[in-house]
């Protein structure tokens, strides 16, 4: 059985542009992801949080730059995840989302780099 490959891109998208687009359609394309989630952080460690858009409007700008595209999903996951957000909470958060019994590929995506990690969840 084919794993399904979810491509996981995190981003403040302040505001989402041509070059995220193209990145995660190229993944798909050529890299064999099966879909990209466009996960919306709610605070970017490299900007101070009066430089971004308000959650909301980032979130309505990603979910109307992506309509059209069958394999991506806008999300807003983040927002509800405590403060401040790390790596660990990040992955261990992820993997809560995958259906018992389901095992996928989870792809982190950074500077144009697949970093894959492997997460299952198993029925209990």
């Amino acid at each position: 059985m084919k794993k399904h490959k979810t491509g996981i891109f995190s981003g403040s998208f302040n505001p989402i542009h041509i070059g995220h687009l193209a990145l995660a359609n190229y993944l798909c394309e050529y890299e064999g992801l099966d879909e990209i989630w466009f996960m919306v952080s709610p605070q970017n460690p490299l900007k101070t949080q009066s430089e971004l858009w308000s959650d909301g409007l980032r979130l309505k700008l990603v979910e109307l730059s992506i309509n059209g595209y069958p394999h991506f999903q806008a999300s807003d996951f983040e927002f509800h995840l405590p403060r401040p957000l790390t790596a660990c909470i990040h992955w261990k958060s992820y993997a809560l989302l995958i259906p018992n019994g389901t095992s996928i590929s989870l792809s982190a995506l950074t500077t144009g780099r697949v970093s894959t990690v492997g997460i299952s969840r198993s029925v209990s």
